[in-house]
């Protein structure tokens, strides 16, 4: 049986996801390209309404396993109640083009396009409301949905007429990833947990989550991608040795005490989602980071980057 296919019959038969007929699906325009192919946005016929669609490509190295588990993951994306997850409506099947679709929620673009657009404008107001609900959605999928995230990066939050969905659940780490460009690997390779980059076997789990939490903080704070000025080997080997970007000045110091302990190099020192929340949640916008004012062992003046030991 074609794969495709399979992964369309698995879906239907034994995980209860919904069928959209890609009759239903009119108007394609193709609005970018994910990790697994094409995105395209449309109207469904049933609610004229705009939505995205999301070609998922199967490939001859996808084990059965990988994909029950991508499906599971699936299902467990559709029945989630949060304004913090892009609401997954169903799948559908392009029998002319051999295509599967996930068909989601429309959403505005990625974060980080969001702070990359308005860099010169977000105060500090909004960039810790976009953090807030980022604990929020990590929060719901730790404690509600029960699983982790595993691929948490800036161009996996979506933003909506200014807030945060979260999406792209289970996608790649079940699944082979077509992601072949330079600039998409380095601009995710920071947010991998440090065991994951020291040990390819290293199960990653919900502290791996904090530990991208920590980056996407960092990110919010500055508006640009860590480490952009890095080749991925020596991204890499930063992040084993411990060195993390520096603090932005202007930034809350009680918000780079937070991210500090998120990208903690040990997992058990790490906040939980819970734990992060809480204190986001009452954090003091004073004092703020001016440049000298953060104890810094152990510096490397390599094109900007400090050793996590900041606090």
């Amino acid at each position: 049986m074609d794969l495709s296919i399979k992964l369309y019959s698995l879906a239907i038969s034994e995980y209860e996801l919904s069928v959209i007929p890609i009759e239903e699906l009119k108007n394609k325009k193709k609005i970018g390209r994910g990790a697994f192919g094409s995105v395209f946005k449309c109207n469904i016929d049933r609610d004229i309404k705009m939505v995205a669609i999301k070609e998922i490509s199967i490939g001859n190295d996808d084990e059965s396993a990988s994909i029950k588990n991508f499906l599971n993951e699936l299902k467990l994306h559709s029945k989630a109640k949060s304004n913090r997850i892009i609401e997954l409506f169903g799948i559908s099947h392009d029998m002319d083009a051999d295509s599967c679709y996930l068909v989601m929620e429309l959403a505005d673009g990625h974060l980080r396009k969001y702070l990359s657009d308005k860099k010169d404008e977000l105060q500090w107001e909004e960039k810790i409301k976009i953090a807030v609900q980022l604990a929020e959605g990590v929060s719901y999928i730790h404690n509600v949905m029960k699983v982790a995230h595993r691929d948490l990066h800036t161009k996996n939050i979506l933003m909506k007429h200014g807030d945060v969905k979260i999406t792209d659940f289970g996608l790649s780490k079940n699944l082979n990833s077509v992601m072949s460009s330079k600039s998409d690997i380095l601009g995710m390779l920071p947010f991998v947990d440090p065991q994951k980059l020291e040990n390819s076997h290293y199960k990653t789990d919900t502290k791996s989550d904090i530990y991208s939490l920590g980056l996407l903080f960092w990110e919010i704070s500055s508006c640009r991608v860590p480490f952009n000025k890095l080749d991925a080997a020596f991204v890499v080997k930063n992040i084993i040795e411990n060195k993390r970007e520096e603090p932005v000045v202007g930034t809350p110091l009680s918000f780079v005490k937070l991210y500090s302990i998120c990208w903690n190099a040990t997992p058990s020192l790490r906040l939980t989602a819970d734990q992060v929340l809480k204190q986001i949640k009452s954090l003091s916008f004073e004092p703020v980071y001016n440049g000298v004012n953060i104890t810094n062992e152990n510096s490397s003046d390599t094109r900007g980057i400090t050793s996590q030991t900041i606090l």
